[in-house]
């Protein structure tokens, strides 16, 4: 389980990825990603631990559905989502 706390660390992360063209293009995606940001804006600090792993899994699944044709940035922000689910070491 995700631990709940500020997530105000991925702003820069997902406000680069809201810029992306290539994510404009993808609505769900997009649309996926702008809310995690108002919710984290809004510091719901619960709702956004959900949306953060919904929006990893949708990732992921784009990712596997589009092998090699997926845009880069999707592949940074699921590398940025997988660490906040692995504990520290």
């Amino acid at each position: 389980m995700m631990k709940t706390y500020q997530y105000t660390h991925l702003l820069p992360v997902l406000e680069h990825a809201v810029t992306d063209l290539e994510i404009k293009n993808i609505p769900v995606i997009y649309d996926r990603i702008e809310q995690l940001r108002q919710s984290i804006l809004a510091n719901e600090n619960g709702q956004s631990a959900a949306q953060i792993q919904a929006l990893n899994q949708m990732l992921v699944l784009y990712m596997l559905q589009h092998h090699a044709d997926y845009p880069r940035e999707i592949n940074t922000l699921v590398n940025v989502l997988r660490q906040l689910q692995r504990p520290p070491v």
